[in-house]
């Protein structure tokens, strides 16, 4: 299990604001084998979130088959041709890419770029887990966390 920071910073633009995120040392902390962040993109409020989350083996397993699924439908004309992105990718799980290394100074966040709401998850709290810090990772736009419950809502219990 890893430590990971457990805030949220919300501004509605209008009266309510918190930003719990930035309270230094006094931040709230919690336990998982994965920490993550989240930051909403909406044009009526800022939300971000970040905490903890337990993946079983069986969800390492799916955003893994999620990112290759990601990289097979990738158009050939991108910048980053599908078979470089695959090595890229294997050196990346040689770096311990989704896996629960606590210690591995090398961890690359893996983020999920959608529409409304930006994800990443890692396995290092000081390069993942930190709203000021966010190298480095790997970027995917299709939903490599699909099914997966970050369950937000704790930071309101």
């Amino acid at each position: 299990m890893i430590r990971c920071i457990f805030c949220i910073n919300y501004d509605d633009y209008n009266n309510l604001s918190t930003f719990g995120c930035e309270m230094g040392e006094r931040v709230k902390m919690c336990l998982g084998n994965f920490c993550y962040m989240r930051q909403h993109k909406r044009p009526e409020y800022f939300l971000y979130t970040s905490g903890c989350i337990n993946l079983t083996l069986n969800g390492m397993a799916a955003i893994r088959n999620n990112i290759a699924i990601a990289l097979i439908n990738e158009d050939n004309n991108n910048e980053l041709n599908r078979e470089k992105r695959l090595r890229i990718l294997n050196k990346k799980y040689k770096q311990n890419f989704i896996r629960n290394e606590k210690k591995n100074k090398k961890t690359t966040q893996v983020c999920e770029v959608g529409q409304n709401v930006n994800t990443c998850i890692c396995t290092n709290r000081h390069l993942c887990n930190n709203v000021t810090i966010v190298e480095p990772y790997i970027e995917f736009t299709d939903n490599v966390f699909n099914g997966i419950n970050f369950d937000e809502l704790a930071h309101f219990r």
